[in-house]
């Protein structure tokens, strides 16, 4: 049975939808459209409320992702162009460490893929997956702690040399 047939059943009830109301809509209709059995249907939707749900699910959640995505590329871009215009030293090494890191977090997903597309289990691609997702945050918040603790510094800094003009 193929990993992706819910996606399946989705696209079929999809398009049967354009064709015919939502009332009139019936399981035999979606499993025939599919080219499946019903028991095939009732092991991935307990009713046609619930693969609603799912599609519902599924549409929200790619427009969340659609939309982190561009937000996480302008947020890049406007790094990118920050760092660019910088001539500090220290910033052009923390932007080339941004870059490498990347680099791996990129590496790592395709090798992923790649492994994947060869095993073509996705249990252990998703698996593997949520372990670099996982430490990819576990960096991120060090990375965020890090800087937390830099610019409480900072602001010490600042404050002494208040300090030392008034």
């Amino acid at each position: 049975m193929p990993a992706d047939m819910k996606q399946i059943i989705a696209e079929a009830t999809r398009a049967l939808l354009t064709e015919r109301r939502l009332k009139k809509l019936t399981v035999k209709d979606i499993v025939e459209r599919c080219n499946i059995t019903r028991q095939t249907f009732y092991y991935h939707f307990e009713d046609i409320p619930d693969l609603f749900r799912w599609m519902i699910r599924e549409y929200t959640n790619s427009i969340f992702k659609e939309a982190l995505s561009d937000e996480n590329a302008e947020t890049e871009l406007t790094l990118r162009n920050k760092l660019d215009l910088s001539k500090s030293e220290m910033v052009k090494i923390l932007a080339d460490a941004y870059t490498q890191i990347n680099h791996i977090l990129e590496m790592t997903n395709s090798k992923i893929e790649r492994q994947a597309a060869k095993e073509q289990t996705p249990e252990s691609t998703a698996e593997s997956k949520i372990l670099l997702a996982e430490y990819a945050l576990d960096f991120a918040a060090q990375a965020a702690d890090q800087a937390l603790l830099l610019s409480l510094q900072a602001i010490d800094a600042q404050l002494q040399e208040e300090g030392k003009i008034q």
